[in-house]
């Protein structure tokens, strides 16, 4: 073994330890207590009405939450030079660690369902990062170059605004992120969706697969017109139906981008620019708008609840939804519902939702590990999704095997969002997966 290796192990009991694992653990450790924090001070006393209800939380609880958090270090791939590890981070840090918060100290769940959550959650996660000791396979890659591959993209991406502007010309608002008019303007516009069916196929795939390429290829070929045509196409999407995914993931690229141009430091950076983030918009919350409904309060609903925690309101829906309500076996699945009936009436979101809010057809979309795992087969479907999350990782892998690791980490940001709002099944088709995939392979040169 090498003198930088032992630089960075220890040795106990004769058994080597990575240093660098015993870091990471303790950065998630403060990362888990950070959001912990966060959810009794800031989200439970401003968003309880959405269902949630604190638990008088006990030391020994709050270090068994923070330690399904942190002991996940020792499984997570330290390197970020396979593409879908990002992928793979970005869930842990937006789903599944506040999932494991909101489960752990919601009064709706007893001692014992709590464990079982916590400990099947982390071994569905154990179970997906073992893609990454795979070797992926090269895939026969297309002759387009570089150039070439970047114009089919974007000539495929104006054919489709086109057409989306041609069925919502009259009907484009730009409104704020926090605000009525987004709302109404999501209402009124669902209509003229309903009314031509792949409308919103369109506008997934193009929000979540084509600009997105040509804001990555911008960003690492340093050519500002491929990047100012994909944040203005992903702004004129979010004029359709406010959807915030979409400005969301202009945001979550550029991060993407900054984290992983220092090799080695990405899952670090992460963790520490995350935690700090958190810490000061929940106390500048806490002390200057806790109920003015201010500038501040419209950042902290934003990027705490809607992107940090709302996957802890949507774990604590789904745990206790299918306590008593009878699981899929996915058949809330297009295809498997043909195959055996879909025990609800409506969609999986919406049957949900309702349940705990009292609003006209609030549909409480949630994560894979909910709709794929939860939903489907229980808690001990989580095993299923977990299964499913290492084979969409490996798959990922395989297509972006010939490209640059940090473009195809780039590309991939908007399959970890999705897969935070819906099913793995309907990030592959709907959200529009299958078309980075198949751009991937149309690319002979390495950007």
């Amino acid at each position: 073994m090498t003198s930088a290796m032992k630089m960075h192990d220890l040795s106990l009991l004769g058994i080597r330890i990575s240093t660098r694992r015993i870091h990471l653990t303790l950065w998630l450790a403060l990362y888990a207590a950070v959001l912990c924090w966060s959810y009794c001070a800031y989200l439970v006393p401003t968003w309880g009405y959405f269902g949630l209800e604190l638990v008088t939380p006990s030391w020994s609880l709050l270090a068994f939450i923070i330690a399904s958090v942190a002991v996940s270090a020792w499984w997570a791939p330290l390197s970020w030079q396979r593409p879908a590890v990002s992928i793979y981070w970005l869930i842990l840090v937006f789903a599944y660690a506040p999932m494991q918060i909101g489960v752990g100290l919601d009064v709706k769940f007893d001692t014992m369902l709590r464990v079982k959550f916590i400990l099947w959650l982390a071994a569905s996660m154990f179970l997906a990062g073992g893609a990454f000791y795979l070797r992926p396979i090269r895939l026969k890659a297309f002759k387009l170059s570089e150039t070439q591959a970047l114009v089919l993209a974007a000539v495929v991406a104006l054919g489709v605004t086109a057409y989306i502007y041609l069925i919502f010309r009259g009907a484009l608002q730009l409104v704020g992120l926090h605000s009525a008019e987004l709302y109404e303007l999501r209402f009124a516009n669902r209509e003229v969706e309903t009314a031509n069916p792949l409308a919103g196929y369109f506008i997934l795939w193009a929000g979540c697969a084509l600009w997105p390429i040509l804001i990555s290829c911008g960003l690492m070929t340093r050519r500002p017109w491929w990047l100012l045509c994909g944040i203005a196409g992903q702004v004129f999407l979010y004029m359709t139906l406010a959807n915030r995914m979409f400005l969301f993931s202009i945001i979550l690229i550029g991060y993407v981008y900054w984290l992983t141009g220092k090799s080695g430091a990405e899952s670090r950076r992460l963790i520490i620019s995350l935690s700090a983030g958190v810490v000061v918009i929940t106390a500048a919350f806490l002390l200057f708008d806790r109920n003015s409904g201010g500038i501040i309060h419209a950042i902290a609903s934003i990027f705490i609840f809607r992107a940090m925690l709302v996957s802890s309101l949507m774990g604590v829906y789904y745990y206790d939804f299918f306590q008593s309500n009878p699981v899929t076996y996915f058949s809330h699945v297009t295809g498997v519902n043909r195959l055996m009936a879909y025990p609800y009436n409506d969609t999986l979101g919406v049957v949900v939702g309702t349940n705990y809010l009292p609003v006209d057809r609030y549909n409480a979309n949630a994560n894979f590990f909910l709709t794929d795992g939860i939903a489907a087969m229980g808690v001990y479907g989580l095993i299923v999704a977990g299964a499913l999350f290492g084979g969409l990782l490996y798959l990922c892998d395989c297509a972006a095997a010939r490209s640059n690791p940090r473009l195809a980490s780039l590309l991939f940001v908007n399959v970890a969002i999705n897969l935070m709002n819906v099913s793995i099944f309907t990030s592959i088709v709907s959200g529009g997966l299958f078309l980075v995939l198949l751009w991937l392979q149309f690319r002979k040169e390495y950007i």
